[in-house]
């Protein structure tokens, strides 16, 4: 409470105070009264105006008329529809992302604009953020996948080109008794190859792919992991079932990379799923124990196995870091390997 009984959330900050919280404020920061006009603007928009020769002060102008000299359509028309609504409604904020170009230089903008009251007058606040550098960003971004992805289809297609046409002149090869042996370690080589190319264009998708964020239950994640592995008779038990919300595709994967763990283990006869206090674990009961140094399980470079590349763990922490999740290897109650992955997520 204030000295005076007023609740603190209702005291108004002196004029000059909030003039000169604006002023300090580092974005473009104008108001607008009920008619559309810039009454006011504040130090940053002054001397943005200052470095691009804008010298002309804006107060008093339209500001829907300064945008159309400024703005391209459609933004500009956008920009004019939406503080419409604010100043006929008072009610309805909007945001809009906008180039603004000269011969100079490219520039993009992220403007902000709300509603505000003060002595029973309606008024518009507008900010204004130069956000060229993320633009950039996400445009060098956006250009370098598509790049990789481009050169990642050239190269899967000249190799399994190559590779399908040396299989087909083995086909043609008489082979002599005593070389039959060697044709068939070529032949598993080729094969081999074309596996690689596969699940290395797959790491790839990861790695290079858009994801969007979903709400999956846990068991339909699992489950299809699960049948993509050779568990050896192992089954696949649900203690809990919850909610993810995570990358569908990547959390799926991790889950590979777990159950190809598990596989690998001896003995394995449960691998149970588990709630524990913001995440989750996956728990089995294989013979060996956990490693005297957790740390180095998740270490593991590519493995050959049955003439397909595994990349065991070593992409088990990677892919769980894409969700923002922690991942961590100790004994399990069962008596195995239990994995330990933190979510922060309240999944009940």
């Amino acid at each position: 409470m204030s000295r005076g009984g007023e609740p603190r959330d209702r005291m108004e900050l002196p004029g000059s105070l909030a003039t000169a919280l604006l002023d300090g404020f580092p974005l473009d920061v104008a108001v607008l009264d009920e008619s559309g006009a810039v009454v006011w603007i504040n130090r940053a928009w002054r001397e943005y105006g200052r470095r691009h020769g804008q010298e002309r002060d804006v107060v008093g102008r339209d500001y829907a008329d300064l945008v159309a000299g400024m703005v391209d359509e459609p933004y500009a028309g956008r920009i004019r529809e939406g503080l419409e609504r604010i100043l006929g409604t008072g009610r309805e904020g909007f945001s809009v992302e906008y180039p603004r170009h000269d011969e100079a230089e490219l520039r993009w903008y992220s403007m902000y604009a709300t509603a505000l009251e003060h002595d029973g007058r309606g008024y518009c606040l507008v900010v204004q953020e130069d956000v060229t550098e993320q633009r950039v960003s996400d445009l060098l971004t956006e250009a370098r996948r598509e790049e990789a992805a481009t050169l990642n289809r050239m190269l899967t297609h000249e190799v399994r080109n190559a590779v399908g046409s040396a299989v087909g002149w083995l086909g043609l090869l008489e082979t002599p008794p005593d070389q039959a042996d060697r044709i068939e370690r070529i032949e598993a080589s080729l094969d081999r190859i074309e596996h690689v190319v596969g699940d290395s264009n797959r790491v790839l998708e990861l790695a290079h792919g858009q994801p969007t964020f979903d709400r999956v239950d846990v068991e339909d994640l699992a489950t299809a992991a699960w049948n993509r592995v050779e568990h050896g008779g192992a089954t696949l038990e649900f203690v809990d079932r919850f909610p993810l919300v995570c990358y569908p595709l990547q959390t799926e994967v991790l889950f590979e990379s777990l159950f190809e763990s598990v596989a690998r283990g001896s003995g394995v006869t449960t691998v149970r799923i588990r709630l524990c206090d913001r995440g989750f674990h996956v728990e089995d009961d294989r013979s060996e124990p956990v490693p005297a140094a957790p740390e180095r399980a998740f270490a593991e470079t590519p493995l050959h196995r049955d003439g397909r590349l595994s990349f065991g763990l070593s992409l088990a922490r990677p892919l769980a870091r894409m969700n923002g999740w922690r991942l961590s290897l100790g004994t399990s109650p069962l008596g195995g390997w239990q994995f330990a992955v933190r979510t922060d997520q309240v999944h009940a």
